[in-house]
Formats: C-alpha cells, structure tokens, sequence
C-alpha cells in the first residue's frame, strides 16, 4: 500500500480512493519516521490528500477520520473532534475507533487545559455510547469540563446524579465541593462536600481543595493542617 497509492496519486490524482488511501498511508509513514522535517512533510502531504478526498466526496468516512487522526499529530483537539464527529454522523457503525480516539482525546485535552476540547470530546463519547451515562468516572469528568465552560449549573446536576446513584463516591462529593468553591466562591458549600468526600474516602486531592478552601478564607492554621494529611498520603506530592 505504501508503495502503490503514493505512486498512483500521479496518475489518479481525481480519484477518492486513492487520495484517502494515500493520506492515510503518509499518516502511517508519519509515524515511522524520525526526523522532524521530514514528518512535517509527510503530514502536510497526508492533510492534502485527505483535503482532496473530502471535497471531492464530502460524506466519506475514512477521509473525515483521516483528517481527524491527522490533527491528533500536532495537538488540535478540538479540529479532531469535529472531524471524528463528521465521521460519526456519516457512519455510525464505526463508533469503536472513534469513541477509542474521542477518549483518548478527552484525556489528552484535560492535561492540555483545553477544557472546550474535552467537553466536545466527552459529549462525542456520550453520543456514541449511550451506557456510558451509567459510567460514574465519566459523568464526573464531564463535570468536570462542564464546569470550566460556564455551564457550573449542569456541572451539579451530573454530580447529583452520581451521589444519588452512588452516596458513597467519593470524587463526586470532591468535585461538587470543588465547583462551589472555584466557581461560585461558596466557600462554606465547599468545605461541607470536600469533607464528605474525605469522610467517604481520604484522598490527596480531597485534602489539597480543603487547604486551599481554607486559605483563600484566610485560614492558614488549618489550610497547613489540610495541606500536611495529603502529605501523609503521599509526602513526594509537589503541590
């Protein structure tokens, strides 16, 4: 394939097939390559095949999940994830891969701060996967997310949902805890959920929002009490 639809693309450069065969085949040679300059080529050469491939047949999957992966490369999250939504629309069959890169995505978003993309990237996983309201770590991240676009409102309504569902999660008490104080400054809301979550489950980042609750109020005495149990739990932890 490598050999064949690369050397074809001179000779069909109208066909779909082979513009999408070959985008995607650069993607592949993208991914063995080890210099720099050399992957930048190849990239730009697989985002112009698969450029052409879409024109020319706007509803071809293979050419919007392409391009999709293709952003992945360089980090643009959210340009992925309206492609892998094209995709889905065009071929819902396919959900696997896609809700495999959608996750994937999601994580990678979050260590990003692009708390727009993880959303986006949530909200794909929840349309091609329906069971997953039933997943308590999933509603908590996109919680999470919800929370950091300016939707705190439908942030509490998830992690309702969660502690009625489960009273003895943990992390939604964490988070819920977390939204009132980092949202809303409703400190005393705040320290009332992250307590809970620690009397359910200490954790480091239960202790950590507990400090810092108690610090912004100016209650240093007990933030560096709150700070040292997380210290107990792991005393390597840099925050």
């Amino acid at each position: 394939d490598k050999t064949l639809f690369i050397h074809d693309l001179e000779y069909s450069k109208n066909s779909i097939k082979i513009n999408v065969t070959a985008g995607n085949t650069y993607l592949g040679l993208y991914d063995e390559e080890t210099d720099e300059e050399k992957k930048k080529e190849l990239l730009k050469k697989a985002h112009e095949c698969l450029r052409v491939g879409r024109e020319k047949h706007n509803a071809n999957y293979a050419a919007w999940f392409g391009t999709g992966n293709a952003y992945l490369k360089t980090r643009e999250w959210e340009n992925a994830i309206n492609c892998y939504s094209k995709a889905y629309d065009i071929h819902s069959p396919h959900a696997d891969e896609l809700h495999t890169n959608s996750r994937f995505v999601a994580g990678q978003a979050r260590e990003d701060k692009n708390d727009m993309a993880a959303y986006m990237a949530l909200k794909l996983m929840l349309k091609m996967k329906p069971e997953h309201e039933l997943n308590e770590t999933f509603k908590v991240d996109l919680a999470d997310a919800l929370s950091k676009i300016g939707k705190p409102d439908s942030a509490l309504a998830v992690l309702n949902e969660v502690i009625e569902t489960n009273p003895k999660n943990a992390t939604a008490y964490n988070k819920k805890g977390e939204v009132y104080g980092r949202v809303y400054n409703n400190f005393q809301e705040s320290e009332r959920w992250i307590k809970k979550s620690i009397d359910v489950e200490p954790s480091i980042s239960a202790y950590e929002n507990l400090g810092v609750c108690y610090g912004i109020q100016g209650r240093y005495s007990e933030a560096v009490k709150a700070f040292e149990k997380a210290l107990e739990i792991n005393e390597n932890n840099p925050k």
